[in-house]
């Protein structure tokens, strides 16, 4: 299997398209900060926005051939930033997010060379913040929780010391499930 993260920058007209009508299915975005539909026009002015900033990337995950999901880096300053990523609907539970959650951990600490990973989870989407524990050695971070909306997201932190030395085992034989050939980031 090969892995392929496209920058947003880089994305076509058809692919932007299919972001937007992801991002506003109700299963999607009711575990997102802004739970709101974005329309259309809002959309593509945000994804020109980001031409313009240096503090955030978006990228959409081919496996293969098939967009399965999205990866995002936000607040990215010198030493950390916060990390999401999201499946397309037909690929929940398919456990592509362990793909996108690896490959995403080591470009930052890699290629960004960022010594801190930040994320924040919906308080009610215990699976995912478990997976994070169990899987990538996230520990809980109370100064990271925070509430938007009435909903209540529960920080978590994953520094690149506890990543280097964190015993993956577990997650490697998950990994070898999907015998993955090839990573790249454009």
């Amino acid at each position: 299997m090969k892995v392929c993260f496209k920058n947003f920058m880089n994305l076509t007209d058809e692919e932007i398209k299919l972001v937007h009508t992801e991002r506003n299915k109700s299963v999607i975005r009711e575990k997102m900060y802004n739970q709101n539909e974005i329309p259309f026009e809002s959309h593509m002015e945000w994804i020109s926005g980001l031409k313009n900033r240096s503090d955030c990337k978006y990228f959409l995950v081919f496996l293969d051939e098939d967009p399965v999901g999205v990866v995002d880096f936000i607040d990215i300053t010198k030493n950390s930033c916060e990390f999401g990523f999201y499946l397309f609907e037909s690929y929940l539970r398919s456990g592509y997010g362990i793909i996108l959650e690896k490959y995403s951990i080591d470009y930052i600490f890699e290629n960004l060379g960022l010594e801190l990973l930040n994320i924040a989870v919906l308080e009610s989407n215990k699976n995912v913040y478990k997976n994070h524990m169990k899987y990538f050695g996230f520990v809980k971070d109370d100064k990271l929780d925070l509430i938007r909306d009435a909903n209540i997201f529960l920080g978590f932190s994953l520094s690149k010391n506890q990543w280097v030395s964190l015993d993956k085992t577990i997650l490697n034989k998950c990994l070898s499930f999907f015998d993955i050939q090839e990573v790249n980031w454009e």
